[in-house]
């Protein structure tokens, strides 16, 4: 089985892409923004197990390449995995449609993951709390697996905005450039020393 594969549909100006294992180096996410057209795409992420650095930043690119072209990004049944990346680097300009929220029921022991509508949560404003959901199994009252305030900071606008790779370009040292002034007039006023004692050395 691959880390990375995509499913991919497509109805009138509306494209539905699914993708699904792991995004890292390795994923070939980019190319799949070429010679796509339409309108608004839907990203179905609920597949996503992990994503690193590496596929961090590919994913920033690859939403780019969408928004430039033109496409209304959506992103549907965000995993726990994008939930976490969302809380950290933010939406940007994509939309949230749906997202996994963990739960666990002590009952039976288990961890279950249920899906939510981003529309029936994010009128919380900053005290969005989980839904009280019942386990399918023993319809006892599960716990939400998580810290509510930070898990739907996504929702409430508290995670903060996507922000650009740093430049590759080395920057100036600012203490450096400070002092470059300084260090000038001293070599200006060694050098006026320098004249002056070479003149008064001539005349004698």
């Amino acid at each position: 089985m691959t880390k990375f594969e995509h499913q991919l549909a497509a109805k009138g100006r509306e494209i539905r892409l699914e993708l699904i294992g792991v995004l890292d180096e390795d994923c070939e996410l980019l190319p799949l923004a070429d010679d796509l057209e339409g309108e608004t795409i839907t990203i179905d992420l609920g597949a996503i197990e992990r994503m690193n650095q590496a596929g961090a930043k590919l994913w920033h690119e690859f939403v780019d390449l969408l928004e430039a072209s033109g496409f209304a990004v959506v992103l549907g049944r965000c995993s726990p995995a994008i939930v976490t990346h969302l809380n950290r680097s933010g939406v940007g300009n994509a939309t949230v449609e749906s997202f996994a929220m963990p739960y666990f029921c002590p009952e039976c022991d288990e961890a279950r993951t249920l899906w939510a509508k981003a529309s029936d949560l994010s009128d919380g404003g900053d005290s969005i709390e989980p839904p009280v959901k019942r386990c399918p199994q023993c319809d006892l009252v599960m716990q939400f697996d998580d810290d509510a305030k930070s898990y739907f900071g996504f929702l409430s606008g508290e995670s903060r905005p996507r922000r650009k790779a740093p430049s590759s370009q080395p920057q100036p040292n600012a203490e450096a450039a400070a002092g470059t002034p300084f260090l000038l007039m001293v070599l200006a006023v060694a050098i006026v020393i320098a004249g002056a004692a070479l003149a008064l050395f001539l005349a004698n």
